[in-house]
């Protein structure tokens, strides 16, 4: 049988760290006080003194930084897909609709179409719409 991971609230660590530092205890006898194990409570201490007020963030809550760098990530692997993008298709550059939506339509499996469509310059309802058309016969 599996243990229940305990959680702890900010507020609960917090307050542990209190104990160490403002009464002077070691963190095993913090530990033992409380509970926990004494490696967790020396955890959080250097969390906090290294994170001040941004220690502990909670679940799904990144830190600032941490969040700016998924931010730019996001953005930058968006870029890279654009310029691939742009790089694929120069050879239909200033073709009629049908052209680049057969196109998109050979690349959807590489790029979403929805991006591709955005970076062409044409209209996603009207992708969808020639694929859904009938082929035509000469």
């Amino acid at each position: 049988m599996s243990k229940t991971r305990r959680m702890y609230t900010r507020e609960y660590k917090a307050e542990a760290v209190r104990l160490l530092t403002q009464q002077g205890i070691s963190a095993g006898e913090a530990g033992r006080r409380l509970g926990i194990g004494s490696n967790l409570i020396s955890r959080w201490k250097n969390e906090i003194e290294a994170e001040g007020d941004h220690a502990f963030p909670g679940n799904g809550n990144r830190p600032p930084v941490e969040e700016e760098l998924r931010r730019l990530r996001a953005g930058n692997k968006r870029l890279v897909m654009e310029r691939d993008i742009l790089k694929k298709s120069a050879s239909i550059a200033g073709q009629r609709g049908s052209v680049v939506f057969s196109w998109i339509f050979k690349n959807q499996s590489h790029w979403p179409v929805r991006v591709m469509c955005q970076v062409l310059k044409v209209s996603t309802s009207g992708f969808y719409k020639w694929c859904r058309r009938p082929p035509r016969t000469k």
